[in-house]
């Protein structure tokens, strides 16, 4: 059985999202109560790199369609992948809140790069 194409890509397309948002964008909160206990982070602390997550997203949204514009909506989307995979690895082994903060806006920042999927063409 042969896959279309478009049925191919709308499957990744829909993957990435999914990862983006669903793993390197909002589980942050979700391990936020070991993560505190292991750094000490206090809740004014954990709401400031919280927001990273927010600043990361508003950031990469308006680069997207720069980027997008310049490489293409598939070098995009490979660099969202990268891009999430990166933040969650540094948010999974961060031995610093500093480095927690610079993850958590990685991570953050794939869901902006997301708009470039809807793009790619056939």
């Amino acid at each position: 059985m042969q896959i279309s194409p478009t049925l191919r890509i709308g499957t990744v397309g829909f993957a990435l999202i999914a990862v983006c948002y669903g793993f390197a964008r909002f589980a942050f909160g979700l391990f936020l109560p070991q993560i505190d206990s292991d750094l000490g982070l206090g809740p004014s602390l954990s709401g400031i790199i919280s927001g990273g997550s927010f600043a990361g997203y508003c950031i990469a949204i308006i680069a997207s369609s720069l980027l997008t514009e310049r490489f293409g909506a598939r070098a995009v989307a490979v660099g969202m992948a990268g891009d999430a995979a990166v933040g969650m690895a540094g948010i999974a082994l961060t031995p610093s809140p500093l480095i927690l903060a610079f993850a958590v806006i990685v991570a953050g920042s794939s869901t902006g790069l997301a708009g470039s999927v809807a793009q790619i063409r056939f």
